[in-house]
């Protein structure tokens, strides 16, 4: 990728051809990286994580399969696998956006608070959740899931299950559907720094 702007406090640079990725010589000669191309993974990136957890938010939906069944009082083995397995892509899904947002170094502050929210419910909640074997780490923000324990949980009390993954406000899913709604509404760019940053 040729570059294509660099912030305007540095001056003495020259443009290298585009298979360069992102590199510029100073007049002394020193190679430095321009960030464009690590700025421009960053958003792809957010937004694959983005996709992927809208995917996986699918199944959750209110009056979808899985919540009929739920209203349904559904006791089948095939129903358990298939809350378990939802709730495990949802979880996976919500861990790469975490990983993806604690990673970045070209986050906004807004940004980097964009899963404060369902981090806040889940802390704030935490004997709820994690009695259906929902825990989350306060260190790290990653969600772990217990998948016997989510069986077993369901099992006894599917009531209390669908109202902490489905029903709003409240539930897993509506919460972190508000952080795709977040995220879709706006310009690629919006939870990014404007600035390139230059390293050395």
């Amino acid at each position: 990728m040729a570059i294509t702007s660099v912030t305007t406090a540095t001056t003495g640079y020259r443009q290298l051809p585009s298979s360069s990725a992102g590199l510029a010589v100073t007049a002394n000669g020193t190679m430095v990286y321009s960030g464009s191309d690590k700025s421009q993974k960053e958003k792809l990136n957010l937004s694959d994580a983005v996709q992927n957890l809208d995917k996986s938010l699918r199944v959750f939906a209110k009056d979808s399969v899985l919540d009929d069944l739920f209203l349904e009082g559904n006791d089948s083995s095939s129903f358990y696998d298939m809350l378990t397995q939802s709730t495990r892509k949802l979880i996976t899904s919500y861990n790469k956006l975490n990983d993806m947002v604690g990673s970045s170094t070209g986050m906004t502050k807004e940004g980097a608070q964009l899963l404060s929210r369902v981090q806040g419910m889940l802390k704030g909640r935490g004997r709820e959740f994690a009695e259906m074997g929902i825990t989350l780490n306060q260190r790290t923000g990653a969600i772990a899931l217990n998948e016997q324990r989510l069986s077993e949980y369901c099992a006894d009390n599917p009531s209390a299950v669908r109202k902490q993954l489905i029903e709003s406000p409240g539930g897993l899913a509506p919460a972190l559907q508000d952080i795709v709604a977040l995220v879709t509404k706006k310009t690629a760019g919006y939870y990014f720094n404007s600035t390139f940053d230059v390293f050395a």
